[in-house]
């Protein structure tokens, strides 16, 4: 039987891995100098795990960040977070939690004049829907007292 080599491609392939593994894992202090290539792999990996593990949980810590700044900031003018939005967007303007939390931190005038056109725009929404209704008559010798519909 013959004994077949393998091509060089192979070897030349394998030194380009080792590089290249070396040079994901150069900020392990040289330390990839003195280890042998699969305690290398292992540590790679496992940094890899916790670098997408960290993503992962970026977009929610901010998210909790903002919605606690933007609660704190309502807190400061005796209003809800729900009661603020709800109020702007009955008004026609549509801000983001996050413009709302910046504008709150770098603008407390901007955002209080925001605060007070949400209120006015709420009052007046509770006061728009208490309209009188016509008269409901069951027969017409009894009138009925006039009914009201809004929320009180």
């Amino acid at each position: 039987m013959l004994m077949m080599r393998q091509p060089k491609t192979y070897v030349a392939s394998r030194f380009y891995k080792h590089q290249k593994l070396k040079e994901q894992a150069k900020h392990f202090w040289l330390r990839c100098c003195r280890v042998r290539t699969g305690m290398m792999k292992d540590m790679l990996r496992r940094a890899l795990v916790h670098q997408k593990f960290g993503r992962k949980q970026k977009g929610t810590v901010a998210l909790k960040l903002r919605q606690e700044r933007l609660d704190a900031a309502c807190a400061e003018h005796d209003l809800e977070q729900k009661q603020l939005k709800g109020g702007l967007r009955s008004c026609g303007a549509m801000l983001s939690n996050k413009s709302l939390t910046i504008l709150s931190i770098y603008e407390p005038k901007t955002f209080q004049s925001l605060v007070e056109v949400a209120q006015r725009a709420r009052i007046e929404g509770i006061y728009a829907n208490h309209v009188e209704l016509p008269d409901r008559r069951l027969s017409a010798s009894k009138p009925n007292k006039k009914l009201t519909s809004g929320v009180y």
